[in-house]
């Protein structure tokens, strides 16, 4: 079978059980080959391409799984993905994701592929100052939530001061107090 990796195979499909692991198969290089049209910055996949994602997809067999077609390039011209890595389009915008041509992929792990993206984990994972105190992050100045969240201790504290000043007796604001009716 093209691009069996190890013995096993799974009994829903002829596809082996490996972890994610693709290897490139020398019998899909015309197949692969004829889906992508070279330009001078990139090399672009005419393939099937997903609308939801953008991505190309590259279906070796009919009786194989699709997978994502700079994946494959990326086996087919570097070598195997190292486990625990996704492979990122190099500064390309979101039009782009159907590049296939080496130089513009590379193998990162999943944290630094969120912290590259232009999602509201990404943009907040490239902060270096607190947007509410404009306060460095740094060891001294960020606590850590158990969630891997991080926060400004200066702007946690002054929280806490104004609850704690809320909810004192006395105040305005506090739940206890009575209220005329």
């Amino acid at each position: 079978m093209a691009g069996r990796i190890s013995g096993r195979t799974s009994l829903r499909s002829s596809r082996p059980i490996s972890s994610g692991f693709l290897a490139w198969d020398p019998g899909w290089t015309d197949s692969f080959e004829d889906r992508v049209r070279r330009t001078e910055g990139h090399w672009l996949w005419t393939g099937y391409i997903d609308r939801k994602d953008g991505y190309g997809r590259f279906k070796p067999h009919h009786n194989m799984r699709a997978e994502l077609a700079h994946r494959v390039a990326y086996v087919r011209w570097i070598g195997p993905i190292p486990d625990d890595h996704v492979i990122d389009h190099r500064g390309h915008p979101f039009t782009l994701r159907r590049c296939v041509r080496p130089e513009c992929l590379e193998a990162i792990t999943h944290e630094e592929n969120i912290r590259r993206g232009n999602s509201p984990a990404g943009r907040n994972a490239r902060l270096t100052h607190c947007p509410k105190c404009g306060n460095e992050y740094n060891e001294l100045n960020t606590v850590f939530r158990s969630s891997g969240e991080r926060r400004c201790r200066i702007c946690r504290q002054a929280a806490k001061r104004a609850a704690r000043t809320a909810s004192a007796p006395g105040s305005r604001s506090s739940p206890h107090q009575a209220t005329d009716a």
